[in-house]
């Protein structure tokens, strides 16, 4: 007969004890799924060349990015995948910047329907979904 001692439970329960560890060590929240976004934004079939595109989640998360000059965004960050309200708003006062060498620079008004500047007015909407996500936003009067 095999004696243990005083440690016999405790050596007859260690596999399994191993074995749970195992299982469910770092057993935190699991990563947040994400998407990387990119697009374009255009009105009356020309680029929209400056300004900035939202995305906002229910839970009031998401992000925003600039538009290029080619009418282009692209988020730095993948988004985690959901839907979300987008709007598309000019660039706040001062964050233009100096214009190009050589260049004129741009008049203060923007191209970009009222109705798409702010989130409770814009109809626009977008699902992200895992991988990479290419998002025309078509703006119409």
């Amino acid at each position: 007969m095999l004696r243990c001692g005083r440690f016999g439970p405790f050596l007859v329960a260690l596999p399994f004890l191993a074995a749970v560890l195992a299982l469910t060590g770092g057993c935190g929240p699991a990563p947040k799924v994400k998407g990387k976004v990119a697009g374009s934004v255009v009105y009356k079939g020309k680029a929209v060349t400056d300004g900035e595109v939202h995305f906002m989640s229910k839970e009031g998360t998401g992000g925003s990015t600039k538009i290029e000059e080619s009418g282009n965004y692209s988020f730095s960050t993948p988004l985690e995948v959901g839907p979300y309200k987008v709007y598309v708003a000019p660039r706040p006062p001062g964050q233009e910047g100096p214009p190009a060498p050589g260049k004129v620079p741009k008049a203060a008004a923007s191209v970009i329907p009222q109705k798409y500047r702010d989130p409770g007015t814009s109809d626009l909407t977008y699902t992200v979904t895992e991988g990479d996500n290419n998002y025309k936003i078509e703006l119409k009067d």
